[in-house]
């Protein structure tokens, strides 16, 4: 579990009250994955996520943004709201705060039926994908326009212990500011010595702290790989692995590691739309 230490945050600076919100506070969250490294377990942690939020009943969209393996859509197309998003297609990633806005405010059908609002919000970013992130708040200032909907982003980064996954982080953390939550996930299938990331989180967590937002770091558990495989094969969710009785194996690891990854996520529950 993470340490009271890790869930750090000070007073926001006058440039920032705008965008940060109050604690417990009820707001429209996006989280969005990144992680800039293929094969750092970012899609394993969206799918984890997307799983809870089924587990918990939560009203959300989820947008799939890897165009070359869209794992997000193949493993939970069928259970939840998945839209497919290219942002290497300038229209499409413009078009992004407005796909929200139509979910957060809705229009009444012609029949005058009430259409029920989304306020969560799942966006799984391919690996190198951290210069359309850039060009979208720097130029398309989505940011802004997520504030003006009343969206706060979260970032989730998931790390190795490579010092590629640190200087992705710092860089975010540049062009980024106050505006977004941080989630650090160290996935520990790579081990548990993040030393590059060791050496640099109090640098981070300070620059953190100065733009007025908030930030905490998280674990992702390990499942064996003859497991993960299985689940692979099958094109088969978290939530079916545990239901199926075709083989213990994949019944009570994943039923394990499932639990383990929970407790992750509920220790940053307020910044991962589960308030």
């Amino acid at each position: 579990m993470t340490d009271e230490n890790d869930y750090e945050q000070i007073a926001v600076s006058e440039q920032h009250q705008e965008t940060t919100p109050k604690d417990n506070e009820q707001i429209n969250r996006v989280v969005i994955i990144t992680g800039e490294k293929g094969g750092v377990g970012k899609t394993t942690f969206a799918r984890g996520l997307a799983q809870i939020y089924l587990d918990q009943k939560k009203k959300f969209v989820a947008f799939d943004a890897d165009q070359s393996n869209p794992q997000l859509t193949r493993f939970y197309g069928s259970e939840c709201d998945i839209q497919s998003l290219d942002p290497s297609i300038i229209e499409q990633l413009d078009s992004f705060p407005d796909n929200l806005r139509s979910f957060i405010f809705p229009p009444d059908k012609p029949d005058r039926k009430i259409v029920e609002s989304k306020n969560l919000f799942l966006l799984d970013l391919p690996s190198q994908s951290i210069k359309y992130l850039q060009d979208a708040v720097e130029e398309l200032e989505l940011l802004k326009a997520l504030n003006q909907y009343d969206v706060r982003p979260t970032m989730v980064v998931v790390i190795n212990q490579s010092i590629d996954s640190v200087n992705q982080l710092l860089n975010l953390c540049e062009f980024c500011e106050g505006r977004v939550d941080y989630v650090i996930v160290k996935n520990l299938f790579f081990g548990e010595n993040f030393l590059k990331y060791q050496d640099m989180r109090e640098t981070i967590i300070t620059t953190v702290q100065e733009q007025g937002a908030k930030y905490i770091d998280i674990t992702m558990p390990t499942l064996v790989k003859h497991v993960y495989d299985y689940l692979d094969i099958n094109n088969m969710t978290f939530g079916k692995a545990i239901t199926q009785n075709e083989t213990w194996a994949v019944k009570g690891r994943v039923s394990s590691w499932l639990r383990k990854f929970q407790e992750q996520i509920l220790s940053a529950k307020d910044l991962l739309g589960l308030t």
